[in-house]
C-alpha cells in the first residue's frame, strides 16, 4: 500500500507569530504519522493585508517575522504567494495555488523562467529549476516520486467558523474538506469532534478531516501577545527569541498610562476585586471613615447640656431643631453622643468613635 504523502498549509493572520503556531505544525505531523501518512513539508501563509483586521502589520513585517520563526525549522517554509497577490485572496484559492504549484513539479513548470533539464537526474532537475522558496527539498523530491496533497492546517476556532453564517461559501467548504481535507488541532474547550458530529455538512467529510489532541495546554494567542506588548509587558517565551524585538517595536503603544504601581486599565478589561484579607480590612476602614462626621467649631445655636462627666449619655439638640452639616441641605435630626474617657460616641444601630 502506497503511503499518503501531505503537504500542511496554515492560513492565517499570524499577527504576531507565536510559538504555538509552530507547535501546531508538529503536533499534527505525529498525528499524521500515527495514521500513515508521510508528511513532506509544512507551509505558512500569512493573509493579505487587505484582510481588514484592525491592528493587522503590515505583510512584509509579517512574513519577516515568520522566517525568522521558522529558520530554525528544517521543514516548514513561508509562502508570500497571498501577501504579494493585489486584494485579499480566499483560502480556497490559496489552496487551489499550492497544490497546482506541486502538481506542475513532475514537469518543472513552476517559473515561466526556469530551465529545466525534463530528463536530466531526479538532484539535477531539482537544482536547475526555480521552485518558490516555500518549497524544500524534500517536498519537490515528494512531488517528483508521486502525488502530494495539501491539507489545510487549522486551530479549532477557525474549524468552527466553517458553519457561521456568512462567513464562507457552503461550496467552499465543502471542496476544502471534499478534495483538499483538514487537520484541526483540538484545543480545550473547543472540541472538533462536537461540530463533526452536529453538523450534517461537516459530518459528510469527516473520513477526510484529522483532529489533532494537544495534550500540553497552552493557551498563548496572538492577541494575548499584542496585549502584552501594548502595555509594555515581556513577551519572552510567548514567541521565538529572534523576534521579541521586533513584536515589541510593532505592537507597543501608549494606550496604556500607568501611575505611580498602578495602570489603567482598558475599559474592555474584566476587573475582579480581591478576596484578599488586606483589601477587606481597607474595604471596613472606609465604610467607618464613612460615618464619621467631623464637626467644625460649635455654631452659637447648638446647646449641649451641662453636668456632663465621662460615661454620662448626653442629648445634642439645636434650638429650631435642626442641624446643618457640611454643604448639605439642614434636615431635622436628634443625635445623641456619650463622653468617655477614650472621647466621644456616637450613640446609633452602629457605634463610631469620632
Amino acid at each position: 500500500m502506497t503511503t499518503a504523502k501531505v503537504l500542511l498549509l496554515a492560513c492565517g493572520s499570524f499577527n504576531p507569530p507565536t510559538l504555538m503556531h509552530f507547535r501546531m505544525f508538529e503536533v499534527a505531523r505525529d498525528t499524521l504519522r500515527r495514521q500513515g501518512y508521510q508528511v513532506v513539508g509544512g507551509v505558512v501563509s500569512p493573509v493579505h493585508d487587505g484582510y481588514g483586521k484592525e491592528g493587522l502589520a503590515k505583510s512584509e513585517d509579517r512574513l519577516e517575522m515568520l522566517r525568522l520563526c521558522a529558520g530554525d525549522s528544517d521543514w516548514i517554509r513561508v509562502s508570500d504567494w497571498e501577501c504579494q497577490q493585489q486584494e485579499w485572496q480566499l483560502t480556497l484559492k490559496v489552496l487551489q495555488h499550492h497544490q497546482n504549484c506541486l502538481n506542475a513539479i513532475p514537469s518543472c513548470n513552476i517559473n515561466s523562467n526556469a530551465s529545466p533539464v525534463k530528463n536530466g537526474p531526479k538532484k539535477q532537475r531539482i537544482a536547475d529549476s526555480e521552485f518558490p522558496q516555500w518549497l524544500s527539498t524534500t517536498a519537490v523530491t515528494a512531488a517528483l516520486e508521486g502525488e502530494v496533497k495539501v491539507k489545510l492546517l487549522c486551530g479549532a476556532d477557525m474549524f468552527h467558523t466553517f458553519i457561521k453564517p456568512g462567513l464562507w461559501r457552503q461550496e467552499h467548504v465543502e471542496e476544502i474538506l471534499g478534495h483538499f481535507g483538514v487537520v484541526v488541532l483540538h484545543r480545550d474547550g473547543c472540541d472538533p469532534n462536537d461540530l463533526i458530529y452536529e453538523n450534517d455538512l461537516i459530518n459528510k467529510y469527516q473520513s477526510n478531516i484529522v483532529v489533532a489532541k494537544e495534550w500540553v495546554s497552552n493557551n498563548v494567542s496572538s492577541t494575548k501577545v499584542r496585549r502584552a506588548a501594548r502595555r509594555g509587558d515581556s513577551v519572552k517565551y510567548l514567541v521565538h527569541d529572534k523576534i521579541i524585538n521586533l513584536v515589541t517595536q510593532l505592537y507597543s503603544g501608549n494606550k496604556y498610562k500607568y501611575t505611580g504601581m498602578f495602570p489603567t486599565p482598558s475599559p474592555n478589561d474584566v476587573l475582579m476585586e480581591s478576596t484578599s484579607p488586606t483589601t477587606n480590612m481597607i474595604n471596613e476602614l472606609n465604610a467607618q471613615r464613612s460615618l464619621v462626621v467631623t464637626a467644625p467649631r460649635r455654631p452659637p445655636n447648638l446647646l449641649i447640656e451641662k453636668g456632663a462627666f465621662p460615661g454620662q449619655a448626653i442629648k445634642v439638640t439645636e434650638e429650631k431643631g435642626v442641624v446643618a452639616t457640611g454643604d448639605e441641605a439642614p434636615h431635622e435630626t436628634k443625635v445623641q453622643i456619650q463622653i468617655t474617657k477614650d472621647g466621644i460616641k456616637v450613640i446609633s444601630d452602629k457605634e463610631t468613635t469620632v
